[in-house]
C-alpha cells in the first residue's frame, strides 16, 4: 500500500460550554472527519466505529488536531450559585417563545444523536473554560476533547449545573487531568489558566467573532518535530502562531456555525486541492514525501449555519 503524505490540520473552534449549537457542530465535525477520503484519523480515539472514509490509503492526506478557544456567550451569568436555565430563558425571551425554541433544538440534536434536556442550572461558563485549557495544556487535543464531550453531555442531556466545582471536578479526574479530586479542587479555586482565557475571549472579539461555534482550519507544511501521528503532541498545534506560521500555511478556511456534515466534507476536499496546489503540485508533493518521515494561498472558503450569538439566539 503506497504511504500517504499527511499534512497537519489544525481546526480551532470558539466555542462555549453552553452553547447548544456548539454541541451539534462538533458532532457534525465529527461525522465529517470519520468519513472523508481526504482525512487521516491519526487520534480521535472517543468516535465510534472503525472510519467509514477512504483516509487510509495513499496519495495525500490532512491530519486533523482541533482545539477550543473559549467564548462566552452570557459574561452576566453568576459565579458563585446557579439559576434556572429554563427561567433565565422565558426572561429572556417569552415563555411562549421558549417552548417553541426548545422543541426546535430538541428535534436538531435527536438528528445528530444529542438528546436535550432543557430542565437543571446555568451559571458563569468562566471555571469550565479554565479546564478546557488545562486539558489541552495536559494532554493535547485528545484530552481536550474528551472533556468538552463529557462537560457537553452532562450539562445538556442530564442537567448538569455547567460551573459546578462538583462537575468540573468530576469531569477532570475521570478524563485524567488530575490524578485525584483534591488536586482538581484546587486548581478550581486557584486562577490557574485565567489568564489564558481571559486573552481568549479578548481574542475572540478582535477578530469579530459574535457567535459560535466559529472554525478555523488551516492546512500547514509538516515539518520534523510535529508528526501528526503523535496525538498527545500538542505542540503540534500552533496555538501561539510561531514565526513561520504563514510560510507554513498552504490553505485556509472558516466556517461559522454548526455546518451540515457535507458543508464540511466539501471543506476539506477544497482545503487539500489549495494545499496540494500551494505545495506546487506533483513536484512539490514528491519533495515533501522525500522529506517526510514514513508513517502506518490561503483562500478563505466562508460558510454561515445556525449558531448562538451574544443575543442568545438558540436558547444559549
Amino acid at each position: 500500500m503506497t504511504t500517504p503524505i499527511l499534512l497537519p490540520l489544525q481546526i480551532s473552534i470558539t466555542s462555549d460550554t453552553i452553547c447548544p449549537f456548539c454541541f451539534i457542530g462538533l458532532r457534525k465535525l465529527e461525522r465529517a472527519l470519520k468519513s472523508s477520503d481526504s482525512i487521516r484519523l491519526a487520534s480521535f480515539s472517543h468516535l465510534s466505529g472503525p472510519p467509514t472514509g477512504k483516509g487510509e490509503g495513499g496519495g495525500v492526506k490532512l491530519v486533523p488536531r482541533v482545539r477550543f478557544l473559549p467564548f462566552q456567550l452570557d459574561p452576566t451569568l453568576p459565579k458563585d450559585h446557579a439559576v434556572s436555565k429554563r427561567e433565565t430563558y422565558k426572561k429572556k425571551f417569552g415563555e411562549g417563545r421558549v417552548e417553541m425554541m426548545e422543541r426546535m433544538m430538541i428535534e436538531r440534536g435527536r438528528e445528530v444523536g444529542i438528546e436535550f434536556s432543557y430542565g437543571g442550572p446555568i451559571r458563569s461558563t468562566l471555571k469550565s473554560h479554565r479546564l478546557i485549557e488545562k486539558s489541552f495544556q495536559k494532554g493535547g487535543s485528545e484530552a481536550q476533547l474528551k472533556v468538552i464531550n463529557s462537560l457537553f453531555r452532562a450539562y445538556f442531556e442530564k442537567e448538569a449545573d455547567p460551573g459546578s466545582d462538583d462537575l468540573l471536578s468530576r469531569v477532570a479526574e475521570e478524563e485524567g487531568i488530575f490524578e485525584t479530586h483534591e488536586q482538581a479542587i484546587a486548581f478550581l479555586e486557584s486562577r490557574e489558566c485565567l489568564q489564558e482565557v481571559e486573552k481568549g475571549f479578548m481574542i475572540s472579539r478582535l477578530k469579530g467573532i459574535s457567535g459560535v461555534p466559529h472554525f478555523e482550519l488551516e492546512v500547514l507544511k509538516p515539518i520534523k518535530d510535529d508528526s501528526p501521528s503523535n496525538a498527545n503532541n500538542h505542540g503540534w498545534f500552533q496555538a501561539v502562531k510561531d514565526p513561520d506560521h504563514e510560510d507554513r500555511l498552504l490553505a485556509r478556511a472558516e466556517v461559522g456555525g454548526a455546518q451540515e456534515t457535507e458543508t464540511f466534507l466539501d471543506v476539506f476536499e477544497k482545503l487539500l486541492q489549495r494545499a496540494v496546489q500551494n505545495l506546487g503540485g506533483q513536484q512539490g508533493l514528491s519533495k515533501l514525501q522525500q522529506q517526510q518521515p514514513q508513517e502506518s494561498g490561503q483562500d478563505s472558503l466562508a460558510e454561515q449555519a445556525p449558531s448562538c450569538d451574544l443575543q442568545g439566539k438558540g436558547l444559549c
